[in-house]
Formats: structure tokens, C-alpha cells, sequence
């Protein structure tokens, strides 16, 4: 906290996945959905892989108080993905900038909101991975790939630019009661995705409500409409 004024916080976390599944192999496959394709040569005709990722994400934010009771933060978000060689990209990042406002209006009202916009770049997918990491026998490998469409982008891989945008209002009108009204919009652009998923627009508005008309007793309500 270098000024009464002003805070700094950072926060990084990391999740690992190994998955330590054993790989199973199928000495026929339906190629096609027309023929069946049996073991050639003692070579197994598809092999399981085991798929696994390590996460990495940061964020940094300064927080500057303008006036009593009103906050406002500026921040930067990173979130790094590596994945398992049978996936369409073995490696993703996606980063970027953050604001928020929040305002306490007396003791009985607060307004929060924030908004983030992030881009996913990269350049490395590659739709045929997976066949290489379970790869068919010799002669087969050409019909396989002939199924696979490489323009089709599987969304959570694929590049992204993303705006999101939250906003809460917290009401406490009296002892006992608290309620709340919140609302958001996720805006999603794929601009290398030709086919499949190119845009996705969400919203979703909710309110909720707590009541402890005594001690020993709280009801809570609420109601999220998502689409």
C-alpha cells in the first residue's frame, strides 16, 4: 500500500493435471461409419491418449480511492494453458486489461461493476494433432485425416477476443434484509474460426434476496435468467 489512498495486489495460481490413465489400444475401428477395419499386422488400430494440462493464471490491479466510499481499479489478467500434444494446441494464452468501479452510497446501498476485455492469439493449430498422437496403422493414416476439417475450430482453442461486463447493486433497507439486483453481457469474437463457433453474445440478469426475521432463521431467494 504505498499511499492511504492507493493499493497494489497481484495474485498467480498454477494447476497441474497429470493424468496418468493407462493407454488402451483397439485392434479394430467403424472407418467411415461403412467399413470395419481389423487389425493389420499385429499393429493395434487406434491408441488412447491421456490428456493432461498445466494452468497458469495472474492478474495484477491498482485500486485508487477517488472520494469516500468510490473506488476505482485498473488491472491486467493472464492465463496460460500448456496441453498434451493430443490436443489442436499444445499451448494458449490469453491476456488482457480490467477495470472496476465501486460505490458505497451510505450504509444502505453499494454499486459494483467491472469490465475486461482479453484476446487469445496464436498461430499453431493444428486439427491433424490427434491423429498423430493415436496413430493407425501404415496406409491409413491419409483416410483418416480426409475426415477431419481443418477450417472447423474447436472453440476453446481457437482465437478469441472477448469483452465481458458485470454490475451488482447490493441494497440492505433495513435490519435483517439484503437485497441484491445484478446483471452482465459476454461478447465473443473467433477471428480465424471460418466454421463452427465465429460469434457468441450472452446476457443474463438476476435478483436475490436474504431474510433473517430471527436469529436462529434466514431464508434466501433468488433468480437467474442466462441466455
Amino acid at each position: 500500500r504505498p499511499h492511504e489512498r492507493v493499493e497494489l495486489d497481484a495474485r498467480y495460481r498454477v494447476y497441474d493435471y497429470d493424468n496418468d490413465s493407462d493407454t488402451l489400444e483397439f485392434d479394430a475401428i467403424v472407418a467411415f461409419d461403412t467399413r470395419l477395419d481389423d487389425d493389420v499386422a499385429g499393429a493395434p488400430q487406434r491408441l488412447t491418449v491421456a490428456p493432461g494440462y498445466t494452468r497458469h493464471d495472474a492478474d495484477v490491479e491498482t485500486s485508487l480511492r477517488l472520494f469516500e466510499g468510490a473506488t476505482l481499479g485498473l488491472g491486467w489478467e493472464w492465463e496460460l494453458w500448456r496441453r498434451t500434444r493430443d490436443r489442436a494446441v499444445s499451448r494458449t494464452q490469453e491476456h488482457g486489461p480490467t477495470a472496476r468501479f465501486d460505490w458505497q452510497l451510505g450504509r444502505t446501498v453499494k454499486l459494483r461493476s467491472r469490465y475486461t476485455y482479453t484476446w487469445r492469439p496464436h498461430s499453431d493449430y493444428d486439427a491433424f494433432d490427434h491423429f498423430f498422437e493415436t496413430p493407425p496403422p501404415t496406409g491409413t493414416l491419409d483416410e483418416a485425416a480426409v475426415a477431419v476439417f481443418p477450417e472447423l475450430r474447436n472453440y476453446p482453442q481457437a482465437d478469441r477476443e472477448q469483452h465481458v461486463a458485470h454490475v451488482i447493486a447490493q441494497i440492505s433497507p433495513c435490519e435483517g434484509l439484503d437485497l441484491s439486483v445484478n446483471g452482465g453481457l459476454d461478447l465473443s469474437h473467433y477471428p480465424r474460426s471460418d466454421y463452427g463457433l465465429t460469434e457468441d453474445e450472452g446476457w443474463f440478469a438476476g435478483i436475490d434476496a436474504s431474510a433473517a426475521p430471527f436469529d436462529w432463521l434466514q431464508v434466501d431467494a433468488y433468480y437467474t435468467f442466462d441466455r
